[in-house]
């Protein structure tokens, strides 16, 4: 079969490459001068500054299971082209007034400098984690893995409908700013967990609480 496919992102690539491993003809088509989509830099030549590089995308990798999925399906060792090497800390958060916050790669570390920067809110930090583990574990495997729409067919089955309650349960018509406030009392953490829906663009006020997953693969699985 001939197949087209339009952007040469990381999802476009890797559509490509395992549709090529199955057989198929694959052209794919890109806008840019360069592949990588959002994954890429800009440099730009300055006069009388010089040149200049940015990266234009991620700076951070998160779930690698899922790039050495990607190998392994194209018969290959992700270990043999990548090292990847886990940061710590993850990030660090500066503040308007000059405070700033070290985000520990690991989450009972990240919870211990919580209660320490933020008293009274470890409870709620080591809550709100939870949460985020509970998307994780109720999406990743029927969503991310699989196309759910597509693996139901007439009647759902038991297990189907066992995934769906897990996934209503998370309440995600709620806001992730509303999930956030329900754990979180200080500002400035309310700010981080916040943070979390700016990463696709969109606003804490809107996106959906289960934008909190990205709490959990940060610290829970590690940031590479």
């Amino acid at each position: 079969m001939r197949i087209v496919v339009i952007g040469a992102g990381v999802g476009g690539m890797a559509a490509a490459l395992r549709l090529a491993k199955a057989g198929h003809s694959v052209t794919v088509l890109e806008q840019g001068q360069r592949v990588g989509g959002k994954l890429n830099v800009w440099e730009p030549e300055v006069a009388g500054a010089g040149r200049f590089r940015f990266d234009t995308g991620p700076h951070v990798l998160t779930m690698p299971w899922a790039i050495e999925e990607l190998f392994r399906d194209l018969g290959s060792d992700a270990r043999d082209f990548l090292d990847l090497v886990r940061i710590d800390p993850i990030c660090r958060y500066h503040f308007a007034d000059g405070n700033v916050f070290d985000a520990p790669s690991d989450a009972e570390e990240a919870a211990r400098r919580a209660a320490a920067q933020f008293p009274g809110d470890e409870a709620g930090f080591r809550d709100l984690l939870a949460y985020a583990r509970r998307v994780y574990d109720a999406t990743v495997e029927p969503f991310l893995r699989q196309d759910f729409a597509q693996a139901v067919r007439g009647i759902p089955t038991p297990a189907q409908w066992r995934q769906l309650g897990r996934f209503v349960g998370l309440a995600p018509w709620k806001t992730l700013h509303e999930r956030v406030v329900r754990h979180i009392r200080h500002p400035r953490l309310r700010q981080l967990f916040d943070l979390y829906a700016f990463y696709n663009g969109s606003s804490p006020f809107r996106a959906s609480s289960i934008f909190a997953i990205i709490a959990w693969v940060q610290w829970g699985q590690g940031t590479f």
